[in-house]
């Protein structure tokens, strides 16, 4: 069964990221990329545990929440980041696996 979210998202329950990059938001946490397809609905903004497989083994559970990137341009798809809240890049390494929990 999708989740509400994979469903919002238009992927495969449950939702799993790889991260390729994470980078700090001012007083927000980090946002992940690559960046999420989204069919674009209020029900993205809701937070959500997820569980980070880092690769040395260890792991972590974070508050993560979707948001809509802005774009300037109407002819780009929407598409969306994946924000930790609390949590520095350095928390969350490149190879990391994110996983919706």
């Amino acid at each position: 069964m999708q989740s509400a979210l994979a469903l919002t998202l238009g992927v495969m329950s449950p939702l799993r990221l790889v991260v390729e990059r994470a980078f700090a938001i001012r007083g927000r946490g980090i946002g992940l990329e690559p960046g999420l397809p989204l069919k674009v609905t209020d029900e993205h903004r809701a937070r959500f545990s997820v569980l980070v497989s880092r690769l040395d083994g260890s792991e972590l559970i974070a508050e993560a929440v979707v948001e809509v990137a802005h774009t300037w341009r109407p002819t780009y798809r929407a598409w969306a980041v994946m924000r930790l809240v609390g949590l520095r890049a350095e928390d969350v390494p490149e190879g990391s696996v994110v996983i919706e929990n």
